[in-house]
């Protein structure tokens, strides 16, 4: 690698960095929720409704009982989204979680490891063979919220 690459690379490297650390720094002393929004994608649709069921029994009232509350689950359906031309129904999963601190998100694992009736009743999720998970790929993102309203929305499901 060439001196001046190298010199590029690091500064760049550097100012990312740094930039992750102001925006951690900001949401570690700041009261405003943290929204995590997680994206699963799943192989069929019979994933799809296994996962989605897991998620009423067993993990949503764990994050509620870790105090992460109100949890959103959301799947974009043919029917409400015919502008979209949808061959089918979607076989994703979004996810809402909404933190009250950055402790929350770093925590969160931990909280729902030391939750026996998470535990004891997270096998079929957990134990999923190599060979057939039970989702495909999960992506996270992670936003802190805005000051101020949105004012009135109106939003329109279906037709």
């Amino acid at each position: 690698m060439k001196r001046r690459e190298f010199l590029t690379t690091s500064a760049a490297a550097g100012l990312t960095l740094a930039a992750g650390s102001a925006a951690h720094a900001a949401a570690a002393n700041s009261s405003k929720e943290l929204l995590e929004l997680r994206l699963y994608k799943f192989s069929s649709a019979a994933k799809q409704q296994a996962f989605d069921s897991f998620l009423g029994r067993v993990a949503i009232p764990a994050l509620n009982r870790a105090g992460i509350r109100p949890v959103g689950v959301f799947k974009l359906a043919k029917a409400d989204n015919p502008d979209l031309k949808l061959e089918g129904d979607s076989t994703d999963l979004y996810v809402l979680l909404p933190h009250k601190s950055m402790d929350s998100v770093v925590n969160m694992i931990d909280r729902l490891a030391e939750d026996y009736s998470f535990t004891t009743n997270a096998g079929e999720l957990v134990d999923a063979p190599k060979s057939d998970p039970a989702y495909s790929r999960i992506e996270s993102s992670l936003f802190l919220a805005f000051d101020g309203e949105i004012g009135r929305a109106s939003w329109r499901v279906g037709r």
